[in-house]
C-alpha cells in the first residue's frame, strides 16, 4: 500500500486561490493560461514549481508558530537520516543501517525502497524554508551521492525485480525517486538525471500495468494503485521535459475516473474496494483521494488539465465514499484494511488525511459545495478531542487547519443523523444523535479480512457481522491500541467459532464464505434492515487432516433513530467448539472501571470479575448505553486487562514489542458447543441512561419481535409504524409477502474444488494455492486433448432456471479457450473461455434448466492448445431469487415500502402487502405495481442494481402517476 503524505503551497499560489489566506494553505488552482504549450521548457519549469511547492510547503512564513512546529517535525524526521550517512571508500549502501543491494538485503526489496525514499526527505527539508537543513551544501552533496550510488548498485534499467514485492518497485520507489529529481532539477547532472528517470521507465512503461511486459505476472493496474502509477509516471515527465511521459500518465489517470462495477475501484454507492475483494476506503482509498488531488492540482492550468467532466467525478466521489464515511472525523477500521495494525496510524489520522484533501479539493470546487465542505471538515476538527490534528502535520495541513479554524465565517456542521448503505463492499453506517453503529459483512463478494506484508495477523473475524459502536463521547474506542489488545475471537457484534486460527502469510481468506446475502433496504435514508447469511471462517491449510464445519448463522440488524435490534438465528457449528455471539466488548482504556448494571443492580469493578447471568433483562454501561435483552438465555460477563503489543498483530516495519496494557469489559451469549438452530435477540441503545434502558425493557411495545428463525427475521416498532424485515428465504410476516404464489425458492449452489462433489475423471491434475484462488485452492493441468477431465457434480434441490458461473484465477501462462461443459436439463453445451483474463470472479457462462436430483455437472478438460487450464469452483445462480429486505411504514395516509436484493443476484422478485384502503402510488421506475386490491402486489426489477433500495409509496388519496393515471 501506498504511504500518505499531505501536500504543501507556495505563499503565490495561496494567494492567488479563491480563499485568500494569510499563511500558507493549499495550492490555488492556476488559470489555463498559467503555463505555455507541450514540450515548452516553461511549461515543464512551472509545473515542477507546482509541485514542488506542493510537497515543501513553498514560500511561507517559517516564523508563525504553527509552522515552525511542523518545520521541526520534518528535521526531526531527517536529522537521523543525515546522521546515517555511510561515508566509508568502498561503501555498498548509502545509508548505513539500509542495505540496498540484492545479495546485502537477502533479496528483500524494501530496504532499496526506503534508501530512496529518505533521500527524498532530505531532499524535502534542503528546499523548505526554516529548515536546519534548508540549502545545507553537505546534505546536498549527500543526497547527490546517494542518488548515485543507488542507480549503480540497486536501481537502474539493467535491474530485476528480484522479489515478488512489485509494489516496491514500480511505486515505492518510483514515486520518490522522481520526486527528488524534481527537486533537486538544477543540481543534478543532466545525464546523471536522465540515467535516474530511465530506470522509472525500465520498471513502469506503462502505469496502466503493475509487473514488467515480459512478466507472467503482468496484470491491468487499478484502483490506488493506477494513481500511484500515474503519479510516479507524471511527475518523472515534469522532472525530465518529456511531455511524452506525461501525456501516457495523464491518459491512464482519466481512465480511473470511472464508476467500477466489479472487482477493485470505487463504486456509486461510495464503496471502495482494492485488491478485488477487501473494503478500504480507509486505506487505499485514502490514496486514491490524496493522490488525484495532488496530480489534479500539478495538471492545473498546463496543457495537460483534467477537464470539468473529471474534476465533477472527483467532487462527487468526495460526497459519496468520503463524507459519508467519516464517523465524527473518523475512518472506521472495517475499511482500513491490514492498515489497523500499523501502528502509527488510527482513525484519527485516517481521518485527518480525508480533512486535509477535502480542504485542498475545496479550493477547485463551486462556491457553494466548497463552503459546505469546509463546514464540514470544521465541525470534525473541532470535535476532535482525542488528539491534535496538527500534530506531525507537515507545512501544507498545519497552514490550511489552522486558518479554517481562525475563520469565524466558517460555521461547523453537526454530526448527521440517518443510514447509508455501502452494498458493494458489505458494509453499513447507522448513525443516531451523538452516537453510530458501523457493520462490517463478508460474502462471496467481500472477503472476511485481509492479511499481507506480515499485516492483519489475527483479524480473522472482523467480516462475520462485526457492529463497531462509537460514541462520540469517547473518540479514542478504536484508536486506543486496541488492535493488539483486544481479544481477536470477541470483535464486538460477531457470531464465532471459538476454534483457534493459524496466521496465514501473505493471504487473505477473502471468499471463505459461500454465502451472498449481506445488506439490506433503507427507508428514506432513516431506517434500514440489514441482514448477513453468515458462514464462518474456518482453517483450510493442505497441512489440516480435516476441514472441520463453519459456523452458520443469519444475522440482522434493525436500524431506527435511537436503538437498534440485534436478531440472530439459524446458528450451527461442529467444530467441536463453542460458539459465541459478542453483544459488547468496550475498550476502557488504561484505568477505567465505568459501572456496569445488570437488572438495576451494579456489578463489581474488579478486574478479572465474570458472572453468568441466567435471564437478564437490561445491561447499562456507564458511558456508553444500554443492552435490552429480547429474548431468554444467559449473558456472560467479563472485565480483564488484556496485554498485547503491536509485534503481536503484525511483523512489517519493526512493529513495537513493548507490552500494551487495555482494559475491557466484555459481554456475550454463550451459544455452546456444535450448536443447532441458536439464536440470540438484544437491543442496543447507545448513550442511553440506565433509567431509559430499564424503561425500554418494561415496556414489550417499544419494539416487537415478528419472526427470528433461518428464514425470516423481523421486528416492528408501534410509535414509528415501521415493520424491518430479512427474508432470507420466501416467506410471509406482519403481511409482507416474498415471492409469488407457488414460485419456488431457487438457492444459490456453490461446488468448490475442495468440496467432495469435485473428483478427478481422469489425467494428472496439480493443484497451488493463494488468495487470488476461491476458497484459497484451485486444481489445473497443461494444454492437451481432452483426455484430463475434472467433474463439478451439482447437486440441485429445486427444479428451475440458473445462471452457471465460473471462477478462475487468471495469469498470461492460462489458456485462452479452456471448455467448461455443463450437463444440464436439455442436454449438453461447451463453453469456451479465455483463462487469461477477468479472473478472481464469477464469470457467467450461460443460463440453464437443472431438475431437481437431476445428472447434473460441469467438466474441465484439457482440450486446449495455448496454455494451462482451471478448475477452481462453479457456481449455480437463480436467474430469480427470493431472498430480500424490507423496510414498510405507515403514517399520514401514506404507506412506503423500500425492498433491496441483498444477495444482488436476483433478476425479479415479487411483494405482496396485505393492507387495504391505498389509492394511488408513485414509485422508481425498477417497481412495477400489478394490484392494489384486495392485496397490494408489486415486483421489483433488480437486474444489476447491486444491492441498491428501491421505494414506492403508496397513498390513500388519488394521485398522477408517471403513466397519467
Amino acid at each position: 500500500m501506498s504511504e500518505h503524505h499531505d501536500v504543501g503551497v507556495s505563499r503565490r499560489q495561496v494567494l492567488a486561490g479563491a480563499a485568500g489566506l494569510t499563511v500558507a494553505g493549499f495550492v490555488g488552482w492556476p488559470s489555463p493560461a498559467a503555463v505555455a504549450a507541450p514540450g515548452d521548457d516553461e511549461t515543464f519549469a512551472a509545473m515542477r514549481a507546482t509541485w514542488n511547492d506542493f510537497v515543501t510547503g513553498g514560500d511561507f512564513d517559517p516564523t508563525d508558530p504553527a509552522l515552525a512546529q511542523a518545520v521541526a517535525a520534518l528535521d526531526e524526521r531527517v536529522r537521523p537520516y543525515v546522521a546515517g550517512i555511510e561515508r566509508s571508500p568502498d561503501r555498498t549502501r548509502v545509508f548505513t543501517d539500509l542495505p540496498m543491494t540484492e545479495q546485502e538485503s537477502n533479496g528483500d526489496s524494501r530496504t532499496m525502497k526506503e534508501t530512496v525514499l529518505w533521500l527524498q526527505y532530505m531532499a524535502i527539508a534542503y528546499r523548505t524554508p526554516g529548515s536546519q537543513f534548508e540549502g545545507d551544501a553537505n546534505v546536498l552533496t549527500d543526497i547527490l551521492a546517494g542518488l548515485e550510488l543507488w542507480n549503480r548498485l540497486a536501481y537502474n534499467e539493467d535491474q530485476h525485480e528480484f522479489d515478488h514485492r512489485w509494489w516496491q518497485w514500480e511505486i515505492g520507489a518510483t514515486r520518490p525517486l522522481a520526486t527528488t529529481c524534481s527537486l533537486l532539477h538544477e543540481h543534478i547532472p543532466a545525464e546523471a538525471r536522465e540515467r535516474y528517470l530511465a530506470a522509472i521507465d525500465h520498471f513502469v512503461p506503462d502505469p496502466r500495468y503493475n509487473y514488467p511486459p515480459d512478466s507472467p505476472r503482468r496484470v491491468v493496474s487499478d484502483g490506488a494503485n493506477r494513481i500511484d502509477l500515474c503519479q510516479a509516471v507524471m511527475v518523472r515527465g515534469v522532472a525530465g521535459n518529456n511531455a511524452e511521459r506525461v501525456t501516457t500518465a495523464r491518459d491512464a489517470l482519466a481512465e480511473a475516473f470511472v464508476y467500477a462495477d466489479h472487482g477493485s475501484g470505487i463504486y456509486r454507492d461510495g464503496s471502495f474496494i482494492q485488491h478485488k475483494w477487501i473494503a478500504y476506503n480507509g486505506g487505499y482509498g485514502l490514496v486514491f483521494l490524496g493522490g488525484n488531488v495532488r496530480l489534479l492540482n500539478l495538471l492545473a492550468g498546463s496543457p495537460w488539465d483534467l477537464v470539468g467532466a473529471e474534476k465533477e467525478f472527483l467532487f462527487d466521489v468526495v460526497d459519496r465514499a468520503y463524507i459519508p464515511m467519516m464517523i465524527d472525523g473518523q475512518i472506521p477500521s472495517m475499511v482500513a484494511g491490514r492498515t489497523i495494525t500499523r501502528w502509527e496510524r488510527s482513525e484519527h489520522t485516517g481521518g485527518h488525511g480525508v480533512e486535509g484533501n477535502v480542504l485542498l479539493l475545496s479550493q477547485a470546487a463551486d462556491s457553494a459545495t466548497a463552503a459546505r465542505w469546509r463546514s464540514i471538515v470544521k465541525g470534525w476538527l473541532q470535535r476532535d478531542t482525542w488528539d491534535d490534528p496538527l500534530e506531525g502535520a507537515d507545512v501544507a495541513k498545519t497552514a490550511a487547519v489552522t486558518q479554517l479554524l481562525a475563520d469565524d465565517s466558517v460555521q461547523p456542521a453537526p454530526e448527521p443523523t440517518g443510514h447509508t448503505m455501502f452494498a458493494n463492499m458489505a458494509r453499513a453506517i447507522h448513525r443516531g444523535r451523538g452516537w453510530a453503529l458501523a457493520i462490517a459483512m463478508s460474502n462471496n463478494r467481500i472477503g472476511s479480512y485481509e492479511t499481507l506484508n506480515g499485516e492483519n495477523r489475527k483479524g480473522w473475524h472482523m467480516g462475520a457481522g462485526a457492529a463497531y459502536l462509537y460514541n462520540y463521547s469517547d473518540g479514542g474506542q478504536y484508536s486506543d491500541s486496541y488492535w493488539p489488545t483486544v481479544d481477536p475471537y470477541r470483535i464486538v457484534g460477531t457470531t464465532v467459532d471459538t476454534q483457534e486460527l493459524p496466521h496465514r502469510p501473505d493471504g487473505s481468506y477473502a471468499h471463505s464464505m459461500r454465502t451472498s446475502f449481506t445488506g439490506g433496504a433503507v427507508l428514506d435514508g432513516a431506517f434500514a434492515a440489514v441482514g448477513m447469511d453468515l458462514e464462518g471462517i474456518v482453517d483450510r491449510r493442505d497441512s489440516v487432516p480435516e476441514v472441520l464445519p463453519p459456523v452458520r448463522a443469519k444475522k440482522s440488524w434493525f436500524c431506527f433513530d435511537d436503538f437498534v435490534v440485534a436478531l440472530g438465528a439459524g446458528i450451527t457449528g461442529g467444530s467441536g467448539n463453542r460458539v459465541e455471539t459478542i453483544i459488547e466488548n468496550r475498550c476502557l482504556h488504561t484505568d477505567g472501571d465505568n459501572a456496569l448494571i445488570i437488572d438495576g443492580t451494579r456489578q463489581p469493578a474488579r478486574q478479572g470479575w465474570n458472572e453468568r447471568f441466567a435471564n437478564p433483562q437490561w445491561a447499562h454501561l456507564e458511558g456508553v448505553g444500554g443492552y435490552v435483552f429480547l429474548g431468554d438465555g444467559a449473558v456472560d460477563a467479563i472485565r480483564e486487562e488484556r496485554t498485547g503489543s503491536w509485534a503481536d498483530v503484525t511483523t512489517n516495519n519493526n512493529p513495537p514489542t513493548d507490552p500494551i496494557t487495555r482494559r475491557y469489559l466484555t459481554l456475550w451469549y454463550d451459544h455452546g458447543i456444535d450448536p443447532t438452530e441458536g439464536t440470540y435477540a438484544y437491543l442496543l441503545a447507545p448513550t442511553a441512561t440506565a433509567a431509559r434502558t430499564a424503561e425500554l425493557a418494561d415496556d414489550p411495545g417499544n419494539v416487537q419481535i415478528l419472526a427470528n428463525d433461518p428464514r425470516v427475521q423481523a421486528v416492528r416498532v408501534p410509535r414509528l409504524g415501521i415493520t424491518a424485515a430479512s427474508f432470507f428465504d420466501t416467506g410471509s410476516v406482519d403481511g409482507i409477502s416474498i415471492g409469488e404464489p407457488g414460485s419456488p425458492y431457487l438457492p444459490t449452489i456453490i461446488v468448490d474444488d475442495d468440496d467432495p462433489g469435485f473428483e478427478i475423471v481422469s489425467g494428472s491434475w496439480a493443484r497451488s494455492n493463494g488468495f487470488l484462488r476461491y476458497l484459497e485452492n484451485q486444481t489445473f493441468t497443461g494444454p492437451g486433448d481432452g483426455s484430463a477431465v475434472a467433474r463439478f457434480r451439482l447437486d440441485v434441490p429445486t427444479s428451475g432456471r440458473y445462471s452457471v458461473q465460473a471462477w478462475w484465477f487468471a495469469f498470461d501462462n492460462r489458456a485462452t479457450n479452456t471448455p467448461f461443459v455443463i450437463r444440464h436439463a436439455d442436454g449438453e453445451t461447451t463453453v469456451r473461455v479465455n483463462q487469461r483474463v477477468d479472473g478472481s470472479a464469477w464469470n457467467e457462462l450461460g443460463t440453464f434448466d437443472f431438475t431437481a436430483g437431476g445428472d447434473h455437472y460441469i467438466e474441465v478438460t484439457n482440450d486446449a492448445d495455448d496454455g494451462y487450464v482451471v478448475a477452481d469452483a462453479m457456481r449455480l445462480a437463480p436467474v430469480s431469487a427470493a431472498p430480500c429486505s424490507v423496510v414498510m411504514q405507515e403514517r399520514a395516509g401514506e404507506l412506503e415500502v423500500a425492498v433491496a436484493d441483498p444477495t444482488h443476484e436476483a433478476a425479479s422478485f415479487t411483494v405482496s402487502v396485505d393492507r387495504a384502503g391505498y389509492r394511488s402510488w408513485t414509485a422508481d421506475d425498477t417497481i412495477t405495481v400489478h394490484g392494489i386490491r384486495p392485496l397490494i402486489t408489486f415486483s421489483v426489477n433488480t437486474r444489476g442494481a447491486a444491492g441498491a433500495t428501491h421505494t414506492v409509496t403508496f397513498h390513500r388519496t388519488p394521485r398522477t402517476r408517471a403513466d397519467g393515471t
